[in-house]
């Protein structure tokens, strides 16, 4: 898969929160890579997702996985596996990315 490059201006930008969402049926979880810093994250899908909850996404609840990637460079690779699970039925995977200034 090509690289989409960032629009000028924004590659000092860092993450603000991240989401996986895997459309169709079958996965349980997904493992995310991330080029900067090296983290490899397991994450449960629930409906379908996996997110992060920081900021105004925190409504009280504990710290989740993907929180592990906010703040760290928004200028990275990252690598999504899909699995276990049927993956016959599997359309997409919508990787979602909030920028925030670095």
């Amino acid at each position: 898969m090509d690289l989409v490059p960032l629009v000028p201006g924004n590659e000092s930008r860092i993450i603000g929160n991240i989401a996986v969402v895997v459309v169709g049926a079958g996965p349980t979880e997904i493992t995310i890579s991330a080029e900067a810093g090296g983290a490899s994250i397991t994450v449960p899908l629930e409906a379908g997702m996996a997110i992060s909850n920081v900021g105004t996404l925190q409504t009280g609840q504990a710290a989740l996985p993907l929180d592990e990637l906010v703040d760290t460079p928004l200028r990275q690779a990252f690598r999504i596996d899909v699995g276990p699970g049927d993956r016959s039925r599997l359309i997409d995977v919508v990787l979602l990315v909030e920028a925030k200034p670095g």
